[in-house]
This record gives C-alpha cells, sequence and structure tokens, in this order.
C-alpha cells in the first residue's frame, strides 16, 4: 500500500537535517532499537510471538468505563509513541446515556501484546512476559495537522512512565541519513479490521508486505480529496492486501543497516486509503516519518 512521488521526495530526507546532531539524539536507544525476536519475515498474515516488539495499542474511553482500542503507533523510547494526529485530535462525538462525555478520550497504551484475548502470549512453548497498559500523560500532534488537508497527519504521545525494556517491548529505530526506498518493500502491521463486511479486527497482531514505489495514480486519485504533499508517499496497491480501520497511526517499517547490523527503522505511519479496503489497486497514504524527525526530536 504506499508509493511515493512528488519526485521521489518522500522517500528521501526532505531536508539537510542531521538526526545525530540533535541535543535530543542521545534520547534514542540507537544500540538496542529495532531488534526483532523473529528472526526473519515469513510469508503470512498473523506476525510471530515478538516480531514487532514496538508496536502500541491505544485505548479509548467511549463511554464511562467502556474501552476501545481503535488505532495504533511505534515506541520510538521508553516514553514516546509515534501514531498518526487524526488518532488524537478531532475525535468523533459520542452518544453515552446519563454521561456528560461528548468525544471520545484517549486513555492509555498497551506494549508487549500480541494476542488481544490472553495475556501472557505463549507461542510453542515460549511465553512472552506480560503486556503492559501504561497511561497517557501528553499528546502532541504537529501544529499544521490538517492543513492543508490530510497532511501533517502525525503526533506523538508521552507515557506517564517508562515502559520497562525487555525483549518484548523494544522501540524501533529512526532512520538516519537519505534513503531512497522506491521499488523496495515495507511492512506494515496492527490488530485492524481484517473484513469489511463483518467489521472482523485482527485478534492476533497481523502484518503484510508491500511495495513502495513511484505511482502516478495514487497521486491523481487522492489529489481529488487533497494533494499528496512531500510529507507523505503512497504504498500497496494489490487488490486483497492493505490496511484498514484500527491501523491508523501503526507503523510501516523497513530493514536499514546499521553500525550494529540490519534493524528495522520507521519510514511511514498508516494515515488514510480507499474507503473500501483492499477493493482497489489505489495504494494507501502514509505520512513520512522521517520528514518530522527534527519537530519529533524537538518535542521528546
Amino acid at each position: 500500500m504506499l508509493s511515493v512521488f512528488i519526485l521521489f521526495l518522500p522517500i528521501i530526507l526532505a531536508s539537510e537535517f542531521v538526526l545525530e546532531e540533535h541535543k535530543n539524539y542521545k534520547l534514542l536507544p540507537t544500540d538496542t532499537c529495532g531488534e526483532s525476536m523473529a528472526d526473519r519475515i515469513i510469508g503470512g498474515s498473523k506476525a510471530s510471538l515478538g516480531q514487532f516488539p514496538w508496536m502500541a495499542r491505544i485505548s479509548y474511553e467511549i463511554c464511562e468505563n467502556t474501552f476501545e482500542y481503535r488505532c495504533g503507533g511505534a515506541l520510538i523510547n521508553e516514553k514516546v509513541i509515534i501514531t498518526a494526529a487524526h488518532c488524537v485530535v478531532d475525535l468523533p462525538p459520542v452518544d453515552c446515556e446519563g454521561t456528560n462525555m461528548t468525544n471520545f478520550r484517549i486513555h492509555d497504551v498497551i506494549l508487549g501484546d500480541h494476542d488481544v484475548d490472553t495475556d501472557p502470549d505463549c507461542e510453542k512453548e515460549v511465553c512472552a512476559a506480560p503486556m503492559q497498559k501504561i497511561k497517557i500523560s501528553k499528546v502532541i500532534s504537529h501544529p499544521k495537522y490538517n492543513n492543508p488537508k490530510l497532511q501533517n497527519d502525525i503526533a506523538i504521545i508521552i507515557l506517564e512512565k517508562p515502559a520497562e525494556l525487555t525483549e518484548w517491548v523494544t522501540p524501533i529505530c529512526l532512520l538516519s541519513g537519505n534513503h531512497d526506498y522506491t521499488n523496495s518493500t515495507g511492512t506494515v502491521a496492527g490488530w485492524g479490521v481484517t473484513d469489511i463486511f463483518t467489521e472482523d479486527v485482527g485478534k492476533v497482531l497481523q502484518y503484510l508486505n508491500v511495495p513502495i514505489s513511484d505511482d502516478d495514480a495514487c497521486k491523481k486519485y487522492y489529489a481529488k480529496i487533497s494533494p499528496i504533499g512531500e510529507s507523505q508517499f503512497c504504498a500497496g496497491g494489490i487488490v486483497g492486501k492493505d490496511s484498514c480501520s484500527g491501523d491508523s497511526g501503526g507503523p510501516l517499517m523497513v530493514v536499514a543497516e546499521s553500525d550494529s547490523g540490519p534493524k528495522y527503522s520507521l519510514l511511514g505511519a498508516v494515515s488514510f486509503g480507499y474507503k473500501k479496503c483492499g477493493f482497489s489497486p489505489i495504494p494507501a497514504v502514509y505520512t513520512y516519518v522521517p520528514f518530522y524527525h527534527e519537530w519529533i526530536l524537538d518535542n521528546i
């Protein structure tokens, strides 16, 4: 579901900003980030236990004492999660009889989850540590979100307390340097809708490998809604394979080389796409996270 256009600007860093020179770079766990418990990605839809240990599930209080997990995110250090701005601002109204609630309320985050029905999660006689549920201290959405329409769809969630970093809860890396991932493959993961007819959601973390390419059809299609800017890119476009409702804010990941070997790094965050997920060859649109590295570091 991702394709890149605007002369490939989204896939190459859009400024001269150098990640390593920022004063807050030291807050990123660069030695331990991006490490997966899975040896490699294997074909299929269900992730292996511990394959994406930076995955976060964001909880909302729909009505008083009624909670749902409707968005995803990616942990980048022990207290900071990157997600989509539309997951944390302009939340829709709710009808809760007998209460004063008027909108969803973002509530907490779960880390280290795999199967939403079990805790701890186990696979082939190996069990992970119990999931971590942590309340949210602060939400920082990009000041220019939705200006222009649907652009700057990125937000930072600050946790109330640091996550306990283990082999099951590990931050993902931020990409360092200039990179061109056009015509390569990224991976998107989440617990979102798996069937648009039944609105079934994934009980076990799902993942999908998607092509990243310069897709002029994607750019032309979404121009009717909102022009795709240099801080966005498209990926996917394979009928029957797509991100969907509930995956918003989740990471699109690539494997990048580092001084300590290949590591998963954060390239994009799920933003929006064709209404009927998986029914169109039109790719989905992702926020290009490296475009916002300076803003992220300024705010953590």
